[in-house]
């Protein structure tokens, strides 16, 4: 399952200032929990992928704002967007913290 696509959504309440998450209003739910509920009651394993980008911080895939090609819709990233690197990579640490599933109990073997 993904859990934080590229465009920055996350499925589970995050407490990064400014995160784009599901513990906002209206949907406040954490899909995360409730997937990796049903996934280990039915007895699989869990499998989750966060996508370390994010298109909410201009200038992510140009910390310089210099060699940057213009996008579909004619923005260029300017060099005070490299202070966004910094952001989007602080809430990427915070963000895949707060996702990580509880492990499951172990259970000793016989």
């Amino acid at each position: 399952m993904t859990i934080r696509h590229h465009e920055g959504f996350a499925l589970w309440p995050s407490t990064h200032p400014g995160a784009f998450h599901a513990g906002l209003a209206p949907m406040r739910r954490d899909l995360i929990g409730e997937y990796v509920t049903a996934v280990r009651d039915a007895g699989l394993r869990v499998g989750l992928y966060y996508s370390p980008m994010s298109w909410r911080y201009p200038g992510y895939y140009d910390v310089t704002g210099t060699n940057c090609l213009p996008s579909t819709w004619g923005y260029t990233t300017d060099p005070a967007h490299k202070e966004n690197v910094r952001i989007m990579k602080n809430e990427v640490y915070q963000q895949v913290k707060e996702a990580r599933p509880t492990p499951p109990p172990v259970v000793p073997s016989a």
